[in-house]
Formats: C-alpha cells, structure tokens, sequence
C-alpha cells in the first residue's frame, strides 16, 4: 500500500517498473474465475444488457468468488515474498455469464466488500487478458469521443497574453505538448470518466503535460516498486498497465495519483489509504490551464478533485456570455474560474469571491494577477453560509423590496474611486449575478444536511439579488438530481418572497440528457445515478 508523503519511492519505483508487470496486470484468461449474474425476471433485452456495475445480491456464486479472493490474496503476498497488509484483498478479474444460460456477458473486476461487487471493464473478451494493450485501446477511444472540445482544451498553446502573464514554465509546458505528434491530444480536458469511458473507478485529467489520476473505486493488486532495496507493495489495480499507456502516448512530464477523493469511503475497505502523490517525472510548482482566454493555476497535488473541475466548462461558459457587467458574487470559488471568465467576457465589471479555503483564496488571488484582474475582485475568506447570513443581515435595514440599491447603483457611486473601490462597494451592496457551488456530500448520510444548507445558501441568494439578476447553482454529488435541485432552489425562492423563473438549466450528463461537458459524459445505463447538474435563474 502506498505510503503518504512517500513521493521519492513511488516516483523511483514507477520509473523502474517492470514491463512486465505493467502488461499483464497479473491477469490470465485462461483461468479467470466466473461470476454467475443472477437475471431472472429480466426481459430479453434487459438480460442481453450488461450494466456498468453488478451489486453482490446479483451475484448467484458470490460466496464462492469472495472465498476465492482471500485465497487469491494469500497466494499473491507469498509468491512475492511479502505479508499481504492486514485487511487487504485481492480483487479478481472475472467472466460474467448469466446465471441461467451461460451465455458470456462480459468482463469485470470482482471485490467482496462494497456494495458495489463487481465493475464492468468495457470491450474486455473472456480470451482478452487487462494489460496495457487493452488500456491503450480505450485510452484511444475516449479521445476520439473528445475531438469537439474547444480549442483551447485540445490546443494548449497559450495566447500572447496568457503566455505572457503565467509563469514561463507554463509556456514551456504548452509549446512541449503542441510539439507532440501523438494519437491523444495533450491539452486541458478529462481523457477518461469512468465507466464511461469503459474504465470502472478511474479518472484521468491532462493538465498540459502534466497527467493526474483518480481512482474512486476499490481493486488492488499487488505490484512492487523497489527502494533502498526493499519492497514497497502498493498501486490500485489498473494503475500500472493504465500508467504505462499513459507515458506511451503522452510522454507527461509529470503523473499525479490523486487517491484522496472522500467517494473511496463507498467502498467500505478499511485497509484502503487516502493519499495524493507523484509517481513520475517532476513538478515545478503550479501548473497553468487556459479557459476562455484566461490562465489559471492548478496545484495538482491538493486542489480539490484531480485538480480542476472540467465538468464545470459550460457552467462558467454560460455565466460568461452574461450581459449587463454588473456585480458578482462567487460562493465557494476555489481559484475564482467563474469570476475571472465573467470578468474577461465583460459579464461581470467586479467580483465578490468567499472561500473558506486559504489554499483556494491563494490560488484566486495567483489567477486574478496572472490575467490582470487585481484590481477587480475581493477574496474573503469566510465560511459561505455565514458570510450570506452575516450579508442579509446587514442589508435589511437599508435596502426593501420596493427600492433595491442594486449592484449598478453601488458601482456609479464608487465609479470615482475605481475599479478596487467598486469591488469592495460591492460587499454593502445586492448582486446581479451570484453563483453557489459548493463541496457535495460523498455519502448518502450527508444528503439532508447538505441541502438544508444549500436551501439557505440559495435563500440568502434570493434576498442579496438585484431584479433581474442571475442564480447559478452548481450540484455535483451523485445522490441529487436535477429535479430535486430544482425543487430546492423553488422552495429557496418562495423563503426569500421573490419569484423565479427558470431562465437556463443543463443536466450534467452529456450523453444522457445534456451534459456539462464533451470531455465528462456518463453512461446512459447508469440513469438512477445523478451527476453535476448547473442551474440559472432569473430572478424579479
């Protein structure tokens, strides 16, 4: 198991991988145990349909596979000579077929304890061995399904400006990328999503020449990197053979294992480690991304998520076609992506940002210097809610329904003292334009009191708008969705006395219903499993 801040022995290993290894994945066909999928009741085509995950109450001989897999486990610790970590298990490579017929159904990775048994690994024959071949293959897919993003995701050359105002290790990453004649584009953009790109648990984000990988979902297998002459067990399963397609087509610079995403609790394995560490190459300090124009800093090994919410594209895209260049408010804004994109579009004139995060506010203040927008916005380091809460407060007394002292008023008055001056008139002022997007719940359990406060966040919101002015909520935690946003964001409406209308809403799901991004599609088998929904309201 990888051990945190063990960055120099998991880069050495990496680097002194054997090929083997990274190839076979410790997987033969030839005697890949069988999972017998339970169909009874399932129409023909329900029963020819293989879902992207099979829950162990699917399972007819599930008994049989986890007895196998703590044998499995035994087995692969002795043969190399080390004592398996207590609570640890192997998974299993495993031929679906219904239980019924017998007809193959595909492939999957086995693990007994999540609710989640078994996941799917997509295009995977029963004579197909899981090695780099078959993660090269759907690496080149999922690029394909990515041609149509825009070209500042695909063409990382920074613009004059942006080139100018970043670091020059950012223009040097970016012309080593275009440099590159490979298959996959390097750029900014999520290369794999999961089960829908054929690849169960694993997130793979380009950031240039930089590469980070999330792996959500439990599967271990034991691979050995050598150090001082010892043994270190560690890596998820799919993290060698995935690694060494990765280098093969892309030569990063630099690959970042994220495995510190609160979504790994799911699994249910005590003996699975949070940690976030380089495994090859070097970092420089922050890498650079272009969005629309902007440059933006991205600290790869502690941002949230794998570093930067793609997902979120078309959400700070929509904000920024905005017109009116009013006031804004961005509520947990990590780097200020949304108000930096609506300060370049002229969408917004100055931005409000709260956070409660030092790091965040560190990286929206390294983003409001890169693209010259100092001047235009305020970083507040406070609690969301309590900043809203404090807001209205305050406000009541001096602004009433009838005769708002809307944000272009407080921008007129403060027009004589500039741009700074307008950014901090905007906090005693209302918004035209606020955006709530908060960190969602990673469990079931956290659902109730994450959207109480999201009710009140939204509730506030209502009371600090201008007439007229733009809500954008953003929620991506699987458990809610868009209709129960929706909902939420009504009642937040009705809380406050104002009316709204919905004005544009998007699904986060690409290839379902809408989607945030090309690069972020979900699996339309998947359709009881929400995702990042946005919403904007206009509000009178």
């Amino acid at each position: 198991m990888f051990i945190e801040n063990q960055k120099e022995q998991c880069s050495e290993g990496y680097g002194q991988q054997d090929p083997h290894l990274a190839r076979n994945c410790g997987d033969c066909p030839s005697s890949r145990p069988t999972l017998q999928l339970q169909r009874r009741g399932k129409g023909e085509a329900a029963r020819r349909l293989l879902p992207p995950w099979i829950f162990a109450h699917e399972i007819q001989n599930f008994g049989a596979l986890q007895t196998l897999q703590q044998q499995a486990t035994l087995e692969a610790g002795a043969g190399r000579g080390v004592r398996t970590p207590e609570g640890s298990l192997h998974p299993l490579a495993v031929n679906v077929v219904d239980s019924e017929t017998g007809d193959f159904l595909g492939c999957a990775l086995f693990h007994s304890r999540p609710l989640i048994a078994a996941r799917v690994l997509e295009g995977l024959s029963a004579s197909t061995p899981l090695n780099i071949d078959y993660v090269r293959e759907k690496l080149s897919e999922a690029a394909a399904r990515r041609r149509g993003l825009p070209r500042d995701a695909l063409q990382p050359a920074a613009a004059a400006a942006a080139a100018a105002a970043a670091p020059a290790a950012a223009a040097a990453a970016s012309a080593a990328a275009a440099d590159r004649e490979t298959q996959i584009c390097s750029g900014y953009y999520r290369l794999i999503n999961g089960e829908s790109d054929g690849l169960p648990g694993v997130v793979v984000d380009l950031f240039g020449n930089a590469v980070s990988i999330q792996q959500l979902t439990r599967g271990k297998q034991w691979l050995h990197t050598r150090y001082q002459q010892a043994l270190v067990a560690g890596s998820e399963l799919l993290t060698a053979p995935l690694v060494a397609a990765i280098q093969e087509a892309l030569r990063p610079a630099a690959v970042v294992l994220r495995n510190d995403s609160l979504l790994r609790e799911l699994e249910r394995d005590f003996s699975m480690s949070s940690y976030s560490t380089l495994i090859s190459g070097e970092l420089n300090g922050l890498q650079w991304i272009e969005e629309r124009g902007c440059c933006f800093p991205v600290d790869l090994l502690n941002s949230p998520d794998t570093g930067w919410y793609y997902d979120r594209r078309e959400a700070r895209a929509a904000v920024a076609q905005l017109s009116g260049g009013g006031r804004m408010l961005d509520l947990h804004c990590h780097s200020a992506a949304f108000s930096i994109t609506a300060l370049r579009s002229g969408a917004a004139r100055c931005s409000v940002c709260v956070d409660l995060s030092s790091d965040s506010l560190q990286l929206a203040a390294a983003a409001a210097a890169a693209n010259g927008m100092q001047q235009q916005l305020l970083l507040q380091q406070a609690d969301a809610l309590q900043w809203m809460l404090n807001r209205v407060y305050q406000l009541a007394p001096h602004a009433s329904r009838a005769a708002p002292s809307s944000c272009s008023d407080a921008a007129a008055a403060a027009a004589g003292g500039g741009l700074q001056q307008q950014a901090e008139a905007a906090v005693d002022a209302q918004f035209d334009i606020i955006v709530i997007d908060p960190p969602p719940p990673h469990r079931q359990g956290l659902v109730p009191a994450f959207t109480d406060k999201l009710l009140q966040l939204a509730a506030a919101a209502a009371r600090l708008l201008a007439d007229g002015g733009r809500l954008v909520v953003v929620e991506s935690s699987r458990f809610i969705h868009l209709q129960q946003l929706m909902q939420i964001l009504t009642d937040a409406v009705t809380a406050a006395g104002r009316t709204g209308s919905a004005f544009a809403r998007a699904a986060a799901t690409l290839e379902m219903h809408g989607g945030p991004t090309l690069d972020c599609p979900q699996d339309l088998r998947s359709q009881g499993v929400s995702g990042m929904n946005w919403v904007m309201l206009q509000l009178s």
